[in-house]
């Protein structure tokens, strides 16, 4: 859990820029299209 958590940080701070015009945060929005591929 803790590797797609920093996994999701590092992408959400890499592609910044995409999701500028997006209201919701970056983190949130590849946690949410992460968890659900993770089987956790």
């Amino acid at each position: 859990m803790e590797g797609i958590s920093e996994f999701a940080r590092t992408a959400a701070q890499q592609n910044e820029k995409a999701f500028v015009r997006s209201r919701r945060d970056p983190h949130e929005k590849i946690m949410g299209w992460l968890l659900p591929r993770a089987h956790l």
